[in-house]
């Protein structure tokens, strides 16, 4: 019980990400640990009959949570762009830059050469 609300409030978050600009839910489910169950279960989903019910418990959950994520404070997130547009645009400039060390964890870099740093200030612009 307590893991499918695990995964529950995970899929909100994901779901919030997904509202969110310039925000992606893949990369909140990379910041949550997630993702590749998530990539495992959609792409073995029909290929692994044994497992098949563990994965659509798992993406239901996943979904459900993403929806209610959306349905929650998809208004609240509309309200905040539009009365307080500032700080909602920083809050959300902070999220972006917080993801990017499990992100660059997940890539297996252990330095930068220049061609990774051109391709960051690339994306930065």
């Amino acid at each position: 019980m307590k893991s499918s609300l695990i995964l529950l409030l995970k899929g909100a978050a994901i779901g919030v990400a997904n509202i969110i600009p310039g925000v992606s839910g893949g990369t909140i489910a990379v910041v949550l640990g997630i993702y590749e169950r998530l990539i495992e279960a959609i792409g073995s989903f029909l290929t692994q009959p044994a497992k098949r019910l563990q994965y659509l418990t798992f993406i239901a959950l996943i979904g459900m949570g993403a929806v209610a994520g959306i349905l929650a404070l998809g208004n609240v997130l509309k309200w905040a762009i539009e009365q307080h547009s500032t700080l909602t645009l920083l809050l959300f400039m902070g999220l972006i830059l917080g993801s990017l060390p499990p992100v660059v964890r997940m890539s297996g870099i252990k330095s930068f050469r220049a061609a990774e740093i051109g391709l960051v200030a690339l994306g930065v612009a």
